[in-house]
């Protein structure tokens, strides 16, 4: 675990990384890859999805981003699978799986 000051400077990062990459219309890493790597070091994906910017490129993001994890959200599947993937080791981990 890290210090207070150091988690909060790394969460700012994090934070400002993401929403600097929302915010460029062609950003040099793919979305899914920030996402995994900031979800991976903060925690929670769900932290930085809560903090999608409302702004036209960001709207564009979520647009192409919907449209990508559709057909996995219908059948049911997460588009995260890191995320789970994730969970369940972390679980195992845990002596409780």
């Amino acid at each position: 675990m890290w210090p207070a000051d150091q988690a909060a400077a790394i969460a700012a990062f994090l934070y400002a990384w993401w929403e600097g990459m929302l915010l460029t219309p062609e950003p040099p890493y793919s979305l899914d890859d920030v996402l995994e790597t900031s979800a991976g070091i903060g925690g929670s994906a769900t932290v930085f999805l809560d903090r999608w910017p409302v702004h036209p490129v960001a709207d564009a993001h979520l647009v192409n981003r919907a449209r990508a994890w559709v057909r996995q959200l219908l059948d049911d599947d997460s588009p995260l699978h890191w995320y789970d993937h994730a969970r369940t080791v972390a679980y195992r981990n845990s002596g409780r799986g």
